[in-house]
């Protein structure tokens, strides 16, 4: 009948334009403009030649990732790569395609690297990474730094880049760190490579800190360390600037207007009885007294008994150091432990207070004499105690300094 006849036309045009559906899907070059889109929607870069051998290695890697990203096939890993090439380096592959594709030859991703490298990053170059991989030291970068430094070189050492190479690297990344991160982790032999840059940053990031500490703490000592700088400098040579300079004290012969170190007066001290204030000859003692001893009966040239080492210092408590001449105020170190100091530049000696002595746990040795310790507030004090070759820091400064023993008030080290 007339409606059979029109339903079989129709079921036999519907299966033509089935079987041109189906011959358009199975296009080859349908399926390589598929590709060739989702390869561009990862924004590869371009490479256009010339010599830029980092580039030329990063843009390798740009395209790998992209490449696994896609899953895509080794087959058509050739097409997609030098699709990318551009101005020279566009030229040199099509004269380079002619030359290994010589007699048929099928060319692969990998033989396109080879030859790609050997163009854009020459064996001289990479002998170069090697060298300087193998040189490779931390030094001002930080750990981080030099951990990523030591990967981007290492992928040049192929050795290092296998898993047999594990505890080589580990060595090698070891050998370069900075003396004071290598001395606290080195005797752990930690040779799994991740743990230890992990544990080799926490410990450059732990003294990163505390160099932070210490250096606040000092900050803050410096900001009090001169006592006689007169506030308003500007104008310091008149008015209150003049004032200040007028009410200062001379702390040797008690006078106002001057200070010790321009004081004229010279000390007296009579060598008949030992006191000061008058000189030998206008004594009124009839029998000598030593001055090393204090006993009467003889002077210091006959006496007998170990010789009394003099010292002085303008300062025993910090509270009126303030308002002596020659005394800086700030802060020092032994042991990394911050301690108040005083820098007297009148002093003799060098001193410390018999308390942080003690709480420090410092080695103390006994002098072979006594020592008389003059001050002009607190008359003398004697010591027979000293603390040798103490490790003292002063503004970044380290020193073994011989500290006698006396009793300080808020007051660590003079």
């Amino acid at each position: 009948t007339m409606t059979s006849a029109r339903t079989n036309a129709q079921i036999a045009e519907s299966l033509a334009t089935l079987t041109h559906l189906m011959a358009r899907g199975d296009d080859p070059a349908r399926d390589g403009e598929k590709r060739l889109d989702r390869f561009l929607k990862h924004k590869p870069s371009f490479f256009v030649g010339g010599f830029n051998p980092d580039g030329a290695v990063k843009w390798v890697e740009e395209v790998e990732i992209i490449f696994e990203a896609m899953e895509c096939a080794n087959e058509n890993k050739l097409a997609l790569g030098t699709y990318m090439l551009r101005e020279e380096a566009n030229q040199w592959w099509k004269n380079a395609k002619l030359r290994i594709g010589n007699g048929g030859v099928v060319i692969t991703w990998e033989m396109f690297k080879r030859e790609f490298f050997n163009k854009y990053f020459p064996a001289d170059v990479k002998n170069k990474k090697i060298v300087e991989f193998m040189k490779l030291e931390q030094g001002d970068m930080s750990v981080a730094e030099y951990a990523a430094k030591f990967e981007s070189l290492c992928a040049f050492s192929p050795h290092y880049n296998t898993p047999e190479a594990e505890n080589d690297k580990c060595v090698k990344f070891e050998s370069g760190l900075r003396p004071d991160i290598k001395h606290i982790i080195g005797f752990a032999e930690i040779r799994n490579f991740t743990t230890l840059v992990a544990k080799a940053r926490i410990c450059d990031e732990d003294g990163k800190a505390k160099s932070n500490y210490f250096k606040a703490v000092r900050g803050k000592s410096q900001d009090r360390a001169k006592p006689y700088e007169v506030k308003g400098r500007g104008s310091a040579r008149g008015g209150k600037g003049k004032e200040k300079m007028d009410n200062d004290k001379c702390y040797r012969c008690g006078k106002i207007g001057h200070r010790s170190f321009e004081c004229k007066k010279e000390k007296e001290v009579c060598y008949n009885c030992g006191k000061e204030g008058h000189k030998s000859r206008e004594c009124k003692a009839t029998t000598p007294t030593c001055y090393n001893c204090g006993e009467e009966g003889h002077k210091s040239p006959e006496c007998k008994k170990p010789k009394k080492v003099t010292g002085k210092v303008f300062a025993l408590n910090g509270g009126g150091a303030d308002q002596v001449d020659n005394l800086i105020r700030g802060t020092c170190f032994i042991h990394d432990t911050p301690l108040i100091a005083i820098i007297d530049t009148g002093a003799t000696h060098s001193f410390i207070s018999m308390d942080c002595m003690k709480r420090l746990n410092i080695p103390v040795y006994e002098m072979s004499g006594c020592m008389n310790i003059e001050t002009p507030a607190s008359g003398s004090v004697i010591t027979r105690l000293v603390c040798r070759n103490c490790p003292v820091s002063v503004f970044g400064r380290h020193f073994g300094m011989d500290l006698v023993c006396i009793p300080l008030s808020g007051i660590d080290v003079i």
